[in-house]
């Protein structure tokens, strides 16, 4: 099988995926995985072969993460985060992209899936638009759910002292009604049903 790994360049983002594209190799994979030229020296002792970012996506490493001139509050914040996360998407899926196809310096790599850590949102535009399937290595302890923890998503703190067992008891309900088969039934066989690509590959497109 061959594998792509994509991440971005942040050490929490690589060390963890290290280990996956290691034991990929040991069993005889080919890997090749793709980040910033800074963190080369990080890719090769996993017997991956490394692809340096092209300028167009390493660009965005060197944006300084600061809110848009004249924005506070959560504009300021939106900003920030659309720098860090969505601006480097049609980037994203053209370094993909040319990985696939190859260019004069590099060859092609046909890979059979694509694996990236949980902030490359172009390996799910480049599904919609290829048919590539990816897989994304959730590398945040923060996502999991957890006992007395929050539930993952709302952005709600979790309970205090005496509402923690009846949030606990809510979670415990919530999971045995997801485990019901009605609870899936739209879910089931998706490949059967024809799926529209998303606002973020249209606007790539």
């Amino acid at each position: 099988m061959k594998v792509l790994i994509a991440t971005i360049p942040f050490a929490g983002h690589i060390h963890p995926m290290q280990p996956i594209a290691l034991a990929l190799t040991r069993r005889g994979h080919t890997v090749a995985w793709l980040t910033s030229a800074s963190h080369a020296h990080m890719i090769t002792q996993t017997g991956a072969s490394f692809i340096p970012s092209p300028p167009s996506l390493a660009a965005h490493d060197e944006t300084p993460l600061a809110p848009d001139p004249e924005t506070s509050g959560m504009a300021a914040v939106v900003s920030t985060l659309r720098k860090l996360f969505l601006d480097r998407v049609p980037d994203q899926v053209a370094a993909y992209r040319a990985v696939l196809d190859g260019s004069d310096e590099t060859p092609a790599f046909q890979e059979d899936i694509l694996l990236v850590d949980l902030c490359a949102y172009g390996a799910h535009c480049l599904r919609d638009l290829t048919g590539l399937p990816y897989a994304t290595l959730g590398i945040k302890s923060a996502c999991q759910p957890r006992p007395g923890g929050p539930a993952v998503g709302h952005g709600l703190a979790s309970s205090g002292n005496l509402l923690r067992p009846m949030g606990q008891l809510a979670r415990a309900r919530g999971r045995e009604l997801a485990s019901l088969p009605e609870a899936y039934r739209f879910t089931q066989r998706p490949s059967e049903r024809p799926r529209a690509p998303s606002i973020a590959c249209l606007w790539i497109l």
